[in-house]
């Protein structure tokens, strides 16, 4: 049975909490560290306001609607080549699921609502427990070039692309890989979750919000 908008918001919006509550209590009793907020700091939130980190994550969160879409085309063109089905098709497979999703019923106020929980609860979360303690958790371990390959592999497998027709399942796992390695090189240049948090959130916002209705119409 296909959850409604309000349950899929919710989804959204707890999913993101707990993440945020591994990572944060995971690393105060593995690093030891005095308290909840000082764990989370020490994964990348400081608590200082660096405008140029915002603005990086800014950047970067415009631009990831159009390159997930560049990576999808060239996926898509390439899987379709070795696949019994069309590249277009694959396409609009990928968008059609964001679309025809609970997510997606054309109302104003449900989009405003999904792109601020995208900005605010996604993007925190996700890259609160990606980038902050696992990515940082493995480079601690393996280095930075491991630790960022194997998150982006850990961050692909646990989204849902599985769940898409073949061609596009292709296209969508590796933008998710893609993407992924874009916000781990993101937290591993500044040191900060935040140009991540921004970028990802962002560009949630704007896929969800607008790209994925107008790319699905594209095609």
């Amino acid at each position: 049975m296909e959850m409604t908008f309000t349950e899929a918001i919710s989804q959204f919006t707890a999913q993101s909490l707990i993440f945020v509550l591994i990572a944060g209590f995971a690393t105060k009793i593995v690093a030891k560290k005095d308290s909840f907020l000082v764990a989370l700091k020490s994964l990348g939130l400081s608590s200082k306001f660096e405008p140029k980190h915002f603005r990086l994550g800014l950047f970067f969160g415009l631009l990831i609607p159009f390159i997930q879409l560049s990576i999808i085309v060239i996926t898509g063109y390439i899987v379709s080549l070795f696949i019994e089905t069309n590249f277009t098709t694959i396409i609009h497979d990928y968008y059609g699921a964001i679309v025809n999703s609970s997510l997606n019923d054309g109302g104003l106020m449900n989009t405003i609502i999904i792109m601020i929980v995208m900005i605010l609860f996604v993007g925190v979360g996700e890259e609160v427990f990606f980038r902050g303690m696992i990515q940082d958790g493995l480079s601690y371990k393996l280095g930075n070039r491991k630790g960022l390959i194997i998150t982006a592999i850990i961050f692909t497998l646990m989204h849902g692309f599985y769940m898409l027709p073949k061609g596009a399942a292709f296209a969508s796992a590796f933008a998710l890989f893609s993407i992924s390695i874009i916000f781990g090189l993101l937290k591993q240049r500044t040191g900060s979750l935040v140009p991540s948090i921004i970028a990802h959130g962002f560009g949630n916002a704007l896929i969800y919000g607008f790209f994925a209705d107008i790319f699905y119409r594209l095609v």
